[in-house]
């Protein structure tokens, strides 16, 4: 048996009830049906988005660099005109965390934006550590 999702029409005039088999066919069957959250984040992954005094450090070629924000497989990052990647080449990075933990990990670099730089992470990021990570932000600056 497959998992549904039932969901009644946004017009009170109309009582009909949609019925589908997982979110993104309901997604695909209309966007009136996606809420303002679903619209505002439509990542695959949860995304951590450090505070300016607390991001982890990003090193590639023994530069380092600031974290803006990270998921199991992407990371966002200040490049400042010092880095000297390209769109689609692929390298290795080491990410310390808060804690003094560090990974290197495989990755591809997705675009600039401005001042930012986005990697897709080839080899993820252990869900474990992105749980500790979201513990450490949301305890250190509550909201």
């Amino acid at each position: 048996m497959r998992d549904f999702i039932i969901c009644e029409s946004l017009f009170p005039w109309d009582k009909q009830v949609a019925i589908c088999y997982n979110l993104q066919q309901l997604r695909q069957a209309g966007n009136f049906l996606m809420t303002q959250n679903d619209r505002e984040n439509r990542r695959e992954h949860y995304r951590i988005i450090y505070p300016v005094s607390c991001r982890p450090k990003l090193a590639i070629n023994n530069i380092q660099y600031e974290v803006i924000d990270i998921s199991e497989k992407g990371i966002r990052f200040l490049h400042e005109d010092m880095c000297t990647l390209q769109p689609g080449s692929e390298t290795r990075i080491r990410i310390t965390f808060h804690n003094g933990e560090s990974l290197e990990i495989k990755c591809r670099v997705l675009r600039f934006d401005g001042t930012a730089a986005v990697l897709s992470l080839l080899e993820g990021i252990p869900f474990e550590i992105i749980i500790g990570e979201q513990r450490y932000v949301k305890r250190s600056f509550p909201t």
